[in-house]
């Protein structure tokens, strides 16, 4: 199936209209307006149909001007903004207001602007980050290396059904020509199915002026070997790429360096990872499923026991099967759950499922306690129910 190209990280930013902090004449030429009808025409040449427009301030006045943006211009696909994640009451009501501007995704903070390195693993940005699970929203990690990628292993083991995309691979020492500790940090992340990473910024990291496809290609090559293209998307960081290059360059550079990956990789980085991870593309969209089952009388308190305290490796296979917003809810003696597939292949997820070792454990605490409904065969389980309506 071709899909869409897709540009996972670009900003925009009016210094007439919200206060950039960290934009001072000392950025040079990052330090005026960009806006949409200056990067419309460079996707146009460079056959990009949407784009992730990401926050460039820890504001809601960014926030806002980005989706005011996304709705102007239908070629945003997405919008990655912010909520004061240290203050999850707050974060509570504005992520309440966000549902309904669709292209509303995900969450992200500046946390390389933040004077301590441990500021994304205080215990109420956890509290705050796990607000976004329940919502299907996803957290971009600036994760500077090295300050902020160790990090990323933290988060993913504490918040596992949390959609965890490390910015611009964590900025490796590209103009070092160095791998490691870097590589190592980026592996070690990896290990976890809810952590994706975005190729992108990486020209800002070589050196400036000679940079091209084989200085980043090393980088890029290491990142696959670790996730997978179907944990990888590419993006420019527009207009930040510009320090050291055009947009039609840094797209055809990291194309390049692409060129020797299957068609399917390449699909996955240049468009599929990104709308089934991001999940806002058309076609991309999730599937609903409801399903029901009977529980023992006898043992509902202890079904919901469990359920109040999922094992983090069981959730993380629920992620890693493309299965979100998965609910469970009981009336009387019978189950009802509610969840949503973003994936390609149903029955070959399913099949991964059955097939993990602690889901199989997990099983063996909950099966007991279920029962077909009345009217079902013995050996039923969760079934199916046609959905007869629904609105978004």
């Amino acid at each position: 199936m071709t899909t869409r190209t897709i540009d996972a990280h670009q900003h925009f930013w009016n210094l007439d209209r919200v206060a950039y902090p960290w934009l001072t004449p000392e950025a040079g030429p990052l330090y005026r307006t960009y806006e949409p009808p200056e990067l419309e025409p460079q996707l146009r040449d460079a056959g990009i149909e949407r784009t992730v427009l990401v926050q460039a301030a820890n504001s809601y006045e960014d926030t806002d001007a980005m989706l005011d943006q996304a709705d102007r211009y239908p070629w945003i696909g997405a919008v990655v903004g912010w909520v004061p994640l240290t203050e999850p009451e707050e974060a509570a009501r504005a992520l309440d207001r966000y549902a309904r501007r669709p292209a509303f995704r995900g969450v992200r903070h500046l946390i390389h602007d933040e004077a301590d390195p441990d500021w994304v693993v205080q215990e109420r940005v956890i509290e705050g980050l796990s607000l976004l699970t329940d919502r299907g929203l996803s957290f971009d990690v600036v994760a500077v290396f090295p300050d902020h990628l160790k990090h990323v292993p933290t988060l993913a083991a504490r918040l596992p059904t949390l959609t965890l995309i490390i910015d611009h691979l964590a900025k490796p020492p590209i103009a070092a020509r160095e791998m490691e500790p870097w590589a190592s940090q980026l592996a070690t992340a990896a290990r976890y199915p809810n952590v994706y990473a975005k190729i992108s910024g990486l020209n800002t990291t070589a050196d400036p002026a000679t940079w091209s496809a084989a200085d980043l290609q090393p980088y890029i090559d290491a990142a696959i070997e670790r996730f997978g293209a179907d944990r990888l998307m590419v993006g420019s960081d527009w207009p930040v790429c510009t320090l050291a290059g055009d947009y039609q360059r840094v797209w055809t550079e990291t194309n390049n360096a692409l060129g020797g990956r299957t068609q399917a990789e390449r699909e996955a980085l240049l468009g599929g990872t990104a709308a089934a991870c991001i999940g806002y593309e058309e076609g991309t969209m999730a599937r609903r499923f409801g399903q029901v089952i009977g529980v023992k009388p006898k043992h509902i308190a202890e079904y919901e026991r469990l359920h109040a305290a999922v094992w983090p490796e069981v959730l993380a296979m629920i992620h890693a099967c493309n299965i979100r917003n998965y609910s469970i809810f009981r009336h009387e003696a019978t189950l009802f759950a509610y969840f949503e597939y973003v994936g390609e292949d149903i029955a070959a997820d399913m099949a991964k499922m059955a097939a993990d070792p602690k889901t199989r454990e997990w099983w063996t605490y909950t099966n007991p306690l279920q029962e077909p409904l009345g009217g079902q065969q013995s050996d039923a389980w969760w079934v199916d129910m046609v959905e007869v309506f629904h609105t978004g």
